[in-house]
């Protein structure tokens, strides 16, 4: 061999050796990861990840601080798969004459949400109720979530039921009003058989915006102390209370329940505003909402409650350890495409713990089939139903409807 190709081979073989050092080091000092972009706020920082083409949704990374008590442990050891994956669907109730609970019953839903179009009377909301209290222990199933989307103003299920209005509240200035209201509309509520509430909204109105008259008000640190007491007025009296819309719905292009709506502006911008009620209520609120908006601070053209990158930064990012559950993944269509079943299951890999679908009866269980396929063929899809399950049901035992027994 000359001497010029020698050199030639010996200059080749430093580079390789170079670049095994960096690799070796790069992961010494930092355990084979990019660092991340940290993003201030409350709680500990998050990453907000590049954009991905539309429909590509990963799993989402495992949040730290949740442990499952040992009598959800063993209730999940005793819980076959298909009972397991019903536990995750919150479905909307049909129609409005009363149901019996053998029509409720279905695969053994993890909850129902009793709606403004199923209300005829009070003694007919809570024949429902109980219809839906019933239908579980017919199937020996966890008791149910039984929910009334009752905010108060004109989207309130029952509307001669507490709470007032949320711009009414508002208005008074006096977040003590919020938990006044809240205890109350928990206590009637609880006496008509309803154990969960789709309320309050933490979203920060906007005039002119989709939601305005529907919102305790413009300023972000109002909201936020209004969202905190009233959630504090339904922990007190024994009510479960969803909270939406995570990450703010208030100033989006239009109501994302009626088309697609999207949020602009940067997640700086969003953190300043939209974000602090949620901020104000991660460490206290049982169940978080997810919003049904796309927002440019994230992709922007997939729903939040479908993308993992929002469900992190509410996790990591705002240290909430409760349930998340989606908006109505039929409204989701709009901004998707695809099918209930397709909606449902990129949900649940995006983070989501409860799968909320009003639609009709066939649209559900297509959705439930959709789910439990995905997760008798794939061991990743069946780990992440039981993580979700493992919150739904602590949540239900922390509130008493499930016995600590197993």
């Amino acid at each position: 061999m000359s001497r010029r190709a020698r050199q030639v081979r010996g200059l080749a073989l430093l580079v390789v050796l170079s670049g095994v050092i960096a690799v070796g080091l790069a992961i010494l000092l930092g355990g084979g990861d990019k660092q991340p972009l940290a993003l201030g706020g409350a709680g500990a920082p998050t990453t907000l990840q590049p954009s991905r083409p539309r429909g590509v949704v990963p799993p989402a990374r495992p949040a730290p601080g949740f442990t499952p008590p040992p009598a959800v442990v063993r209730m999940l050891a005793a819980m076959p798969l298909e009972r397991q994956v019903a536990q995750l669907f919150m479905v909307g109730l049909q129609g409005s004459s009363s149901p019996g609970a053998v029509t409720l019953a279905g695969p053994g839903w993890g909850g129902f949400v009793f709606s403004q179009q199923n209300y005829v009377s009070d003694f007919a909301a809570g024949a429902y109720a109980a219809a839906a209290s019933t239908a579980d222990r017919l199937l020996r199933a966890p008791a149910a979530l039984v929910a009334a989307t009752q905010e108060g103003g004109p989207q309130t299920a029952i509307a001669d039921l507490p709470p007032e209005g949320q711009a009414v509240l508002g208005s008074s200035g006096q977040p003590d009003a919020a938990r006044a209201q809240a205890t109350l509309a928990a206590q009637r509520l609880l006496a008509m058989g309803f154990n969960t509430t789709l309320a309050p909204l933490a979203d920060v109105d906007t005039a002119g915006g989709p939601l305005n008259g529907r919102l305790f008000s413009t300023s972000p640190g109002l909201v936020a102390r209004f969202t905190a007491a009233a959630v504090g007025g339904y922990r007190a009296a024994g009510i479960i209370s969803i909270v939406g819309h995570f990450p703010g719905t208030g100033a989006a292009s239009a109501d994302p329940d009626q088309m697609q709506a999207t949020v602009g502006g940067s997640l700086p911008a969003l953190k300043s505003r939209d974000l602090l009620p949620f901020a104000a209520v991660a460490g206290a609120a049982p169940v978080i909402e997810m919003s049904n908006a796309v927002y440019a601070a994230f992709d922007g053209v997939t729903p939040a409650g479908l993308l993992p990158d929002a469900i992190d930064l509410l996790r990591r990012g705002y240290g909430f350890e409760g349930v998340v559950i989606s908006d109505d993944l039929d409204a989701a269509l709009q901004a998707t495409g695809g099918t209930i079943g397709q909606a449902a299951l990129a949900a649940l890999q995006a983070g989501d713990d409860l799968l909320y679908i009003t639609g009709t009866s066939d649209e559900q269980l297509a959705a439930y089939n959709a789910v439990l396929s995905a997760a008798q063929r794939n061991a990743g899809v069946r780990s992440r139903v039981r993580h979700a399950a493992e919150r739904v049901l602590a949540l239900k035992l922390r509130y008493k409807l499930v016995s600590s027994s197993g």
